[in-house]
């Protein structure tokens, strides 16, 4: 049995979570800063896809039981809330990066 066999016999909960992010930019940053977490899961209890399709993200989740997943996709929406902020604040007039042209 390979891992992915047997990964797939421990999953009692998933869940897909689509982001519709309203600019496919935004969904690339997106994707790029949470990739870390995606590739290494800080428990083994629960397992992240994560795709961009345009302008959204996808959130694939599976968990060995419903808390974990409640626990995973609690923090993946806590990051992308977080990191969306701070897209939003930088495209801000008053607080949008000086290039030459704009200083």
């Amino acid at each position: 049995m390979t891992a992915v066999e047997c990964w797939r016999k421990t999953v009692k909960a998933h869940a897909t979570v689509r982001l519709s992010t309203g600019d496919e930019a935004h969904a690339a940053i997106l994707s790029t800063a949470l990739n870390p977490e995606v590739s290494r899961p800080q428990t083994k209890r629960s397992k992240v896809t994560l795709r961009q399709e345009g302008a959204t993200l996808v959130i694939q989740a599976e968990a060995s039981d419903t808390v974990a997943l409640r626990v995973v996709l609690n923090a993946y929406l806590r990051w992308i809330k977080a990191l969306m902020q701070v897209l939003n604040y930088l495209e801000t007039p008053q607080h949008a990066p000086r290039t030459l042209e704009n200083a």
